[in-house]
């Protein structure tokens, strides 16, 4: 990616400028900004902040360990005696120097909650925090310093800070380093010191450059690491009013989706009942009409109380009751497989399907309790591999 946008954030968390830096045309411009609203990215632009030096601790320690996860709970311990309120109140960022040697920024983490969280409430897509001292030159052995409009930059290696622009000259007499660097856009009058040089250049193509070389070179410490890592892939983080609306939905969608596969499931059984109850009411009345085959169950009761009150007044039993008293000894013995149903004058006969002869001389003996005006025969049993095959006679005494 070509162009970034650089925002500034002072000491009391406030975005106070935007750099927009094209890399491939070499043009920086800056615009001032007062809120975290008043950022503006672009879809071909990636957004880095860089934060007021005075929040950020920057020091140096030896670990001697190569584990990340040591190295990283080891560290605050390390740097207990140089903090100044207690190591659970601080983040630490770091990146390795050589084998056993870390660079640290160290930043209070009610600074890095205001900021994630202001990032989230402008919805922004941001994985970038750097000190501001990455935004000027480092030149080894040398002080740099960088004048802005309001204040100046100081960096010196991997520490620095910022101070008031009236304050420079000052600074420079009082300065311990012999060699000192000024990047200035203005014509200056410094103190009368050879050791001062003074770099008139454009600080905000010199701030945006040094910025970009410093990141694509991996000598930046980023701010966002460990707990405060960002993923610009991530969701958003929810009102908590949201996701109880969107939970509720989704309770109420797999309620709904629950109960609705329920009533197709029984549906569906039922109409494969009534489909047997069809087939079943064909094969013992054919001439059925339209309206009794569209509720067989209904049509079988009726057919049987009728058949059963014109066998009371002629005193005989006929076929529906016994198939009536058939019926009742089948709910008792719910393995019992009917195969077929057959009608010889008085009798019925009845070919039964169970898995062993046990189960079939209880069924004969449940029948013949059940049925008193009637004679019951059993025929020859035939073994197969579904189980043990009968025919029964039920004759009208």
């Amino acid at each position: 990616m070509s162009e970034y946008v650089i925002v500034r954030i002072n000491e009391k968390l406030i975005p106070e400028f935007q750099l927009n830096y094209n890399a491939s045309e070499n043009i920086a411009k800056k615009s001032k900004i007062s809120s975290w609203s008043d950022i503006k990215v672009q879809k071909n632009q990636s957004l880095t902040l860089i934060l007021s030096s005075n929040n950020i601790l920057n020091t140096e320690v030896k670990i001697p360990s190569k584990n990340e996860e040591v190295i990283r709970q080891s560290m605050p311990y390390a740097l207990e005696e140089e903090l100044a309120n207690d190591i659970d109140d601080n983040h630490f960022a770091y990146r390795q120097k050589s084998e056993q040697q870390f660079i640290v920024s160290i930043v209070n983490k009610d600074i890095m909650y205001e900021i994630i969280n202001q990032i989230n409430d402008a919805d922004l897509k941001c994985t970038q925090l750097y000190s501001e001292i990455y935004t000027i030159p480092s030149i080894e052995n040398f002080t740099s310093f960088c004048i802005l409009e309001d204040y100046v930059i100081i960096r010196d290696g991997y520490t620095g800070s910022t101070i008031r622009r009236k304050l420079i000259g000052d600074y420079l007499k009082l300065s311990k380093n012999t060699k000192q660097v000024v990047y200035s856009q203005n014509k200056l009058k410094l103190v009368d010191n050879s050791s001062i040089t003074l770099n008139r250049q454009d600080t905000t193509l010199l701030q945006a450059k040094t910025l970009i070389a410093n990141m694509t070179s991996a000598k930046v410490i980023n701010l966002f690491q460990g707990d405060y890592q960002q993923d610009i892939d991530a969701k958003k983080s929810v009102n908590p009013w949201k996701k109880l609306i969107v939970l509720s939905i989704f309770l109420m969608g797999s309620w709904l989706f629950i109960n609705l596969f329920q009533l197709w499931k029984l549906s569906s059984e039922i109409n494969t009942i009534k489909d047997s109850q069809s087939a079943l009411l064909i094969e013992l009345i054919p001439n059925a009409s339209q309206t009794e085959i569209n509720d067989p169950y209904s049509a079988i009761q009726s057919r049987l109380k009728l058949s059963k009150n014109q066998q009371s007044v002629s005193g005989g039993v006929g076929f529906i009751k016994a198939l009536s008293y058939l019926g009742q000894t089948l709910d008792q013995h719910p393995t019992i497989q009917v195969q077929s149903l057959r009608q010889r004058n008085t009798k019925l006969e009845v070919k039964l399907l169970a898995q062993n002869v046990n189960l079939l001389n209880q069924f004969q003996s449940s029948l013949e309790k059940n049925v008193l005006s009637m004679r019951i025969k059993t025929g020859t049993r035939d073994a197969s591999k579904d189980g043990i095959s009968s025919v029964i006679t039920m004759e009208q005494l």
